[in-house]
């Protein structure tokens, strides 16, 4: 057992009463117990991390091991605080009005967005916007899934990724952060994983692959979606939507369209496989086993690797993903995408799938429709002559890719790579390179 007597060695705290500022922080102050977690952090920090936290109601900052913060939980006010002889001591609380969080349950509303809700991490990249562009940048960003929005810096569009749903949200005590999903169209009509709500025109029961074309067929249909339901049905909508109108669901199973004369591709339904087990611009609906973040070129030795899976799909959903499927299929039940970096192959243990990736180089230290998979570092909106030059300024970049993305966005990357080691993407506006001892490289043909 210890026990003591405040010791007044440490002058200047002979005034209990607490100073608060507008902002509900007060210096030389503490809450006792109701620890919820802590974390080391700078003490600017600590009420924003406090507000992102489920539970926690109000916090104390201290200078232990470096500066730590001390989430607390309960329902308090400025009275519970009390004064202390640390006088680097930060004690503070949310506002009033993010007090007692007695609901739980995170109210969507009918665009998929709600308030006072977060996703964990996986942050991708952050933009400082206004809560009504947060939505639609993300959209713009490659592999960006889902996003939360705070009032940190005036507004703060926080970009995430990786495959997440409702479920994976969470309540926080902050009334303005907002947090919502997105729909990845991949630069198609369709996608998966997404829904458009009401407006139904009418149903039938199809496979997938012939939902966006009975829309085509049927009078008034602007858009569609596809479920599981009765082993398929298609659901025709009517009315004036875009691709923005489209909310993610929690089935991967689901796909949802928009109808487009020009790019439906009614009239040209084969996929030229040309004698090899996988080939371009193509995919196979659903029967998904499982997927993986890993480059195209290993997609299709993924497979083979995998028991179960007869075929696979690969495009750049959340960076890269390799879906691998199940069930009999051949290359007829292939259909034809809008998109020339996607990839869709049969299982085949004797003949592994690369000559479509290879990359010509021809002695340069760039080359054009190529990219490296992963090791992003950060990315910046350039144009494609100053690419290799921000890598060559940036620590520890030794590759980089470039595509048209905002206009143009460089991607630089870390890691030990080869010039083997870049794929063909099938686009001529994508760039890639790698950084030799050589400085000052010529890029002016870029």
């Amino acid at each position: 057992m210890i026990c003591g007597v405040r010791d007044d060695i440490h002058p200047g705290v002979t005034n209990s009463i607490i100073l608060w500022n507008e902002t509900n922080w007060a210096m030389s102050c503490d809450f006792n117990g109701n620890d919820l977690s802590y974390i080391k952090i700078s003490s600017e920090l600590c009420r924003d991390k406090c507000v992102q936290i489920q539970l926690c109601t109000h916090y104390t900052w201290t200078n232990w091991n470096g500066g730590t913060c001390w989430m607390k939980k309960g329902n308090v006010s400025k009275d519970d605080a009390h004064s202390t002889n640390d006088k680097n001591m930060i004690c503070g609380i949310v506002n009033n009005t993010q007090q007692g969080v007695t609901n739980s349950i995170i109210l969507w509303n009918e665009t998929n967005w709600a308030m006072s809700c977060d996703f964990h991490g996986n942050d991708l990249s952050h933009v400082e916007i206004s809560s009504e562009l947060c939505r639609g940048k993300c959209a713009q960003t490659q592999q960006c899934t889902h996003y939360t929005w705070t009032n940190w810096n005036g507004g703060t569009c926080w970009m995430k990724k990786g495959n997440v749903s409702r479920d994976d949200a969470f309540l926080t005590n902050n009334p303005t952060m907002i947090c919502d999903q997105t729909v990845y169209w991949n630069g198609q009509n369709w996608a998966r994983s997404c829904e458009f709500p009401g407006n139904d025109l009418s149903n039938v029961q199809v496979s997938a692959d012939r939902c966006g074309p009975a829309c085509l067929q049927v009078k008034d249909c602007t858009h569609y979606t596809w479920t599981t339901l009765n082993g398929g049905t298609c659901w025709m909508k009517k009315g004036n939507v875009s691709k923005a109108d489209a909310v993610p669901a929690n089935d991967t199973n689901m796909i949802c369209g928009v109808r487009d004369y020009r790019e439906q591709g009614v009239t040209n339904s084969t996929v030229q496989w040309s004698g090899t087990n996988c080939t371009r611009s193509c995919d196979f609906y659903g029967n998904d086993l499982s997927s993986i973040q890993i480059s195209p070129k290993i997609c299709g030795l993924r497979c083979a690797q995998s028991p179960l899976c007869t075929h696979y799909t690969w495009n750049y959903a959340f960076g890269g993903t390799c879906w691998m499927k199940k069930g009999n299929v051949s290359k007829d039940d292939a259909f034809p995408t809008n998109d020339p970096s996607m990839v869709c192959g049969i299982r085949d243990d004797s003949q592994q799938c690369v000559t479509i990736f290879t990359v010509e180089w021809n002695g340069a230290t760039w080359t054009r429709s190529c990219d490296f998979f992963g090791n992003d570092l950060s990315h910046i909106e350039i144009s494609a002559e100053l690419c290799s030059t921000t890598c060559l300024q940036t620590k520890e970049c030794t590759h980089y890719s470039w595509s048209t993305l905002n206009g143009g966005t460089c991607w630089v990357k870390k890691g030990n790579v080869s010039k083997d080691d870049a794929f063909s993407t099938n686009v001529t506006t994508t760039i890639c390179g790698i950084i030799t001892s050589v400085k000052n490289l010529d890029t002016k043909h870029v």
